[in-house]
């Protein structure tokens, strides 16, 4: 299996799986072969991305240090685990090896909505982290502006514009506001 990504950095899938070693098949990853992806959860949020198969590769869970040596690894020179029995990264350093948990993975699909709105907006992570930080929380709220329909008649109201900047409040008193990103 290899990583692919459609940025600069390489996914850091590990940093979705739970930290929580009570809960064993949330701290892994889950690759899934028929679908060509890997997938991890902490139960607040989860990931899908995709990755090449490659021959011998099972469906099954991947340690999240896997993960976390390949990205390492993958610095300096491109690597790839093989998953099937065990999981395995062979790099200039030796090969490291770890031995696939059992459990059942959750179904991601069965648990993501099938419809969504036509509103998007794009948000740099990085830049509402810091507002966040900013503003002294770990949790805030995104506040839209609204504007009115274009359409004209019954049944038509106002939307969440995509153009004007969100308000990000923490708590009730500290607030900021964030630009939204163009989504390509």
């Amino acid at each position: 299996m290899r990583l692919l990504s459609n940025s600069r950095k390489s996914p850091e899938i590990d940093r979705a799986t739970s930290k929580d070693k009570t809960r064993p098949v949330l701290s892994c990853a889950y690759l899934n072969v028929e679908e060509g992806t890997i997938e991890a959860t902490d139960s607040y949020m989860a990931v899908v991305v995709p990755v090449e198969i490659e021959d011998g590769d099972t469906s099954g869970l991947i340690p999240s240090e896997a993960l976390s040596a390949l990205r390492k690894a993958s610095k300096t020179v491109w690597r790839s685990l093989t998953a099937n029995g065990e999981v395995t990264l062979e790099t200039a350093d030796g090969i490291q090896t770890w031995k696939r948990p059992e459990g059942q993975f959750p179904n991601l699909r069965q648990l993501t909505p099938s419809e969504y709105s036509g509103f998007r907006v794009g948000i740099n992570p990085e830049k509402l982290y810091n507002l966040a930080k900013a503003l002294g929380s770990e949790t805030v709220t995104l506040e839209f502006a609204l504007q009115p329909s274009a359409e004209e008649g019954e049944g038509v109201g106002f939307f969440p514009s995509n153009m004007k900047p969100l308000r990000v409040t923490a708590g009730s008193d500290a607030w900021g506001i964030l630009m939204p990103v163009r989504i390509p």
